[in-house]
């Protein structure tokens, strides 16, 4: 019984270092959301360059997601997670130093390669942990994205 109750609390903690990571992304990609109006005034972009701008940061994830996969091969999924989120959360303050259309470009660019590097490894650890717990787990990480 006591191995049983150490793998539950083992579960329970990893559970919720989990979460904290898609909140950590949801919670952070809306705050960008809301910022690149001020983005847009401060570098006075149109709406086509803003969105130019934009589709460079899905760009980024489009273009990343084989160079993760390597990653969590040779890094695994733990030290992925972490790193992604470290480079995630300082691309999110580097893109407000963007002085030009090009530049803001370019970390956008970056700044998707690092939500690619977290989504894909926080998805592969949630992956990991439903099935160590054995039942759907998913969900309620998604769900804490949305949050």
């Amino acid at each position: 019984m006591e191995i049983r109750s150490r793998l539950q609390e083992a579960l329970r903690v990893n559970r919720l270092g989990v979460l904290y990571f898609f909140s950590l992304e949801g919670g952070s990609i809306g705050v960008f959301m809301a910022y690149l109006v001020c983005i847009q005034e401060k570098l006075n972009l149109n709406d086509n360059d803003l969105g130019t701008s934009v589709f460079c940061f899905y760009l980024g994830e489009m273009i990343g997601t084989p160079a993760v996969a390597a990653a969590l091969r040779g890094l695994g999924v733990k030290r992925s997670t972490y790193g992604g989120s470290l480079i995630f959360s300082s691309m999110l303050v580097i893109v407000s130093f963007a002085d030009s259309y090009l530049s803001l470009c370019l970390l956008f660019l970056l700044f998707g390669l690092a939500e690619c590097a977290l989504d894909v490894s926080m998805n592969a650890l949630a992956v990991l942990l439903e099935v160590v717990a054995g039942y759907p787990i998913c969900g309620s990480f998604h769900g804490s994205y949305s949050v």
